[in-house]
């Protein structure tokens, strides 16, 4: 099995009222619920990649962090 390495974005704000909103993106093919994200283009660092999803998926463009917040692996069947 072959592993391919993607990107995400956990895009936030922090409303007046001090709650957290996390933006959410669906599928095109399943329609499930997911945070941006996609494939890292040869020579691209995983930060822009995940603010090239953000505004790819979502039309967001915003401050990115270095700091990853973890990873995992997920196995798709044909």
């Amino acid at each position: 099995m072959e592993l391919r390495q993607q990107a995400g974005a956990l895009v936030y704000r922090l409303c007046n009222d001090q709650k957290i909103e996390i933006l959410l993106v669906t599928s095109k093919k399943k329609g499930y619920w997911s945070i941006p994200k996609g494939h890292i283009e040869p020579g691209e660092k995983m930060p822009s990649a995940a603010a090239r999803e953000a505004l790819e998926e979502a039309g967001i463009k915003g401050e990115v962090s270095i700091h990853s917040l973890g990873s995992y692996v997920k196995k798709k069947f044909s």
